[in-house]
């Protein structure tokens, strides 16, 4: 998953041009919901399905007691790198 990871930053460094702030922030973002998929013992990404995102979601909310913001901020992230994994056929 982390080449994934990797080639979805370059994508959106060179192709989006987003901040280096915005980038840092969807790296981490997605780095801490990897973990949390291997944790889970999914076995690739194919078998993320929307009850695992929200899953995640809720254990943020109250493990972390994260902030509204702060997890819609995670959920775009989350989107944004399903939606580049199905645009390069990789789901």
């Amino acid at each position: 998953m982390q080449q994934h990871l990797d080639r979805f930053v370059s994508f959106l460094t060179l192709e989006r041009g987003l901040s280096a702030n915005t980038i840092t922030a969807y790296r981490r973002d997605l780095t801490d919901f990897i973990e949390h998929l291997d944790r889970s013992k999914l076995q690739g990404l194919s078998k993320v399905d929307r009850q695992e995102i929200i899953r995640y979601l809720m254990a943020l909310k109250d493990k972390q007691q994260l902030k509204p913001a702060s997890l819609a901020r995670k959920l775009v992230a989350i989107k944004v790198w399903f939606r580049y994994l199905a645009s390069e056929r990789v789901i």
